[in-house]
């Protein structure tokens, strides 16, 4: 509802202000310019489609003594909103041995002010993240960022390494409790589905 006032107020005001150059015969100055999706969307092409992928969870990694976890999960990216971003959902598949399956949604795009390629998230557990990447570097895609992670202040760093059209790598690496260095999250090798977008 603040959003949708937000709008009418932006719009009574262009009006007013058109409405008092057009009364003093004059007209404005400078014609207002919508934004188009920025180029660099492009280089994200590789990542649009449905893909399947197979995950590993190292042991340790969710807390001292945690077993070592194998999982299958599901993700899409599709273009929206008008095309300035790259929509993500991401699924794990829930089993008795990985109980913990977690959701996501979020953006992809590009930040046309810091020049760098953004990713939002929020998952199913509370968390969230914002993570930036200066783009490719041969077939890696390199994005870290900082945000929540099981109730605590983390940074991440995600890679996102190519194998060809349809395959690629999603490796993610968690730091929290002000470590000194990355742990391993795992990695997840996915293959292209066949409902690409």
């Amino acid at each position: 509802m603040i959003d949708g006032n937000r709008c009418s107020v932006f719009a009574a005001v262009l009006a007013v202000s058109f409405s008092a150059a057009a009364q003093d015969g004059g007209v404005p100055q400078t014609p207002i310019e919508l934004p188009k999706p920025p180029p660099e969307l492009e280089q994200l092409k590789p990542l649009e489609g449905s893909w399947s992928c197979k995950g590993t969870v190292p042991a340790g990694a969710m807390g001292p003594g945690s077993p070592e976890q194998s999982y299958r999960s599901t993700m899409k990216m599709k273009k929206s909103l008008d095309g300035f971003w790259y929509m993500t959902d991401y699924e794990e598949k829930k089993t008795k041995t990985h109980p913990v399956a977690v959701k996501a949604h979020g953006p992809l795009g590009f930040d046309p002010v810091a020049r760098k390629f953004i990713l939002l998230s929020v998952d199913s557990m509370g968390g969230y993240v914002t993570e930036t990447s200066a783009g490719w570097e041969g077939d890696k895609l390199v994005i870290t960022g900082d945000g929540v992670v099981m109730g605590q202040k983390s940074t991440l760093r995600d890679t996102v390494t190519l194998k060809g059209k349809n395959e690629l790598v999603w490796a993610s690496d968690l730091k929290t409790g002000g470590a000194a260095d990355f742990t391993s999250m795992g990695e997840q090798r996915c293959k292209r589905r066949e409902d690409r977008p």
